[in-house]
């Protein structure tokens, strides 16, 4: 019998070690310590995305140009004030598909430009449009270009500025050296 106990041992040695409650105790204040060291982690960088979020759209706010971003659905996702007043646009169109919004007659130029920027098979180029409100003519130059992600397209921006001043200025320029030249 001692030989078999012996032979036992050798063939079959390892122990079941159980903790004792101070070693679960440890152990779970290790895990709960690392759980609060993650959370806390998490919720600085949350603030960092949140506050360059926050950063971004003040900026959008604040220029000129009109920004539209249309997200991966083909919805309008953003829309700053700018592009509202340059595009005679509310502030309802966001979640709207943008297909639907740059339908309107005088916004079809625009829905081409996304429509062919969507295909990614062409550099993104400025393109002139010129708009008719209340009696008076806008010049806006456009560039929509894709965005595009690891997984594919996460979707499209739409920058419009208006250059009515600078149009008028150069064709007043151009008419005066017509004029000098005649006299």
């Amino acid at each position: 019998e001692a030989e078999a106990h012996e032979a036992r041992g050798r063939y079959f040695r390892y122990e079941v070690k159980h903790p004792t409650i101070a070693q679960m105790a440890d152990h779970f204040r290790e895990r709960k310590i690392g759980f609060v060291v993650f959370t806390v982690d998490l919720e600085r960088k949350h603030l960092e995305v949140e506050g360059r979020r926050r950063y971004i759209e003040t900026i959008l706010e604040r220029i000129a140009t009109g920004v539209v971003s249309i997200d991966s659905t083909g919805a309008v996702s953003t829309l700053n004030r700018a592009a509202m007043r340059l595009l005679d646009l509310a502030p309802s169109v966001v979640g709207q598909p943008a297909s639907e919004v740059f339908e309107r007659e005088d916004l079809q130029p625009f829905g081409a430009l996304l429509r062919k920027a969507a295909t990614g098979k062409v550099e993104p180029s400025a393109q002139e449009v010129a708009l008719m409100r209340d009696d008076r003519e806008f010049q806006l130059a456009a560039v929509a270009t894709a965005l595009r992600g690891t997984e594919g397209s996460d979707g499209l921006v739409l920058v419009v500025d208006d250059f009515t001043a600078l149009s008028q200025a150069q064709k007043t320029a151009a008419w005066r050296e017509v004029a000098r030249r005649l006299a």
